[in-house]
């Protein structure tokens, strides 16, 4: 057969039949459509996309930003794109408001402003569940803006109750190893125990841990609590703070009482082996110098708070703050 003929066959579906063959009744004819529409060029796409956004759509408000400030279908200026972007965030658009809070954190192009940063950072969170994250460890560490455990609490919690056992997991250590207000035994239990049901590993050992650090007052509030946990619940305590964060008094993380001294070693010491050498045969602990709170070696903050020092655990008593 001629190949310009196969070629018809599969090309075209008004005949019914090709260069004198007649096409058989128990085939179904495949049709092949070839589009002809032509393709916008970059620069009709800017227009298309300018128009929305002078029209108030917040997308295409953000679209609009992004091709000014790639040159993409016109050249790059960042004036406009700056602009754009600040309607895009006036209207809601959480993409536009997390990239003007990075923008106003880290003075890029614009004078640095942390109120704004946080302003617009916050709104993002309200509006995008995946912008939560990555706020909450910009709020965590610090990070161009200053660190601010209770909003990044907040958000962890609310990451959490949407049910991935890994975030679970790790607003329990958070509970676990917090420092001062974060601490709380029981919240970290019940948050690590929902974490662990769903079969996270990490989260089954760190329960079991947890528990040993616990008193039965404590355990039987944590589990009462994640029993009756349901998705999208944020899990709350409404009992004296002692009882959520103190330790059995045999605990390894118990609370010093910390008191005042002149000492050479009043601060205790920067370096682990200065400490050893100081009380060879003595345990010896890392003391957060802000709240308080002691952390054994192979715990998560052990060394590691911004504030501390390693302590001889015989001496906790003497330690100024």
């Amino acid at each position: 057969m001629n190949p310009f003929c196969i070629y018809l066959l599969f090309t075209l579906s008004l005949l019914n039949t090709g260069c004198g063959q007649k096409a058989t009744s128990d085939k179904t004819e495949t049709k092949v459509t070839v589009s002809t529409e032509k393709k916008p060029s970059p620069e009709e796409k800017f227009s298309i996309t300018k128009k929305n956004a002078e029209a108030g759509d917040a997308t295409a408000q953000w679209d609009l930003a992004v091709k000014y400030g790639n040159g993409d279908g016109v050249p790059k200026d960042f004036n406009q794109a700056f602009d754009w972007l600040k309607k895009a965030a006036a209207n809601g658009n959480p993409s536009a408001q997390f990239k003007l809070g990075d923008l106003y954190a880290k003075g890029q192009g614009i004078p640095k402003d942390i109120a704004s940063a946080a302003q617009w950072y916050d709104k993002a969170a309200q509006g995008y569940d995946p912008f939560k994250m990555d706020i909450w460890f910009i709020y965590h560490h610090g990070i161009n803006v200053p660190k601010d455990e209770s909003k990044a609490m907040k958000l962890l919690q609310q990451i959490a109750a949407k049910g991935n056992p890994a975030d679970q997991s790790l607003l329990a250590l958070e509970f676990w190893h917090g420092e001062s207000e974060s601490r709380n035994l029981v919240l970290a239990y019940a948050w690590s125990n929902l974490a662990a049901v769903q079969g996270d590993k990490a989260a089954l050992a760190e329960r079991d841990k947890l528990k040993l650090e616990m008193t039965a007052a404590q355990l039987e509030k944590a589990q009462n609590l994640s029993s009756h946990w349901k998705k999208g619940d944020i899990l709350q305590i409404a009992i004296d703070a002692k009882v959520a964060t103190t330790p059995p008094s045999n605990s390894k993380a118990a609370k010093p009482n910390v008191g005042k001294t002149t000492d050479a070693n009043s601060k205790g010491y920067q370096q682990e082996n200065d400490a050893h050498k100081h009380c060879p045969g003595d345990i010896v602990v890392w003391l957060n110098l802000t709240s308080g709170v002691v952390h054994y070696k192979g715990q998560h903050w052990y060394g590691r708070t911004s504030t501390g020092a390693y302590v001889c655990k015989s001496e906790l008593g003497k330690v100024k703050q």
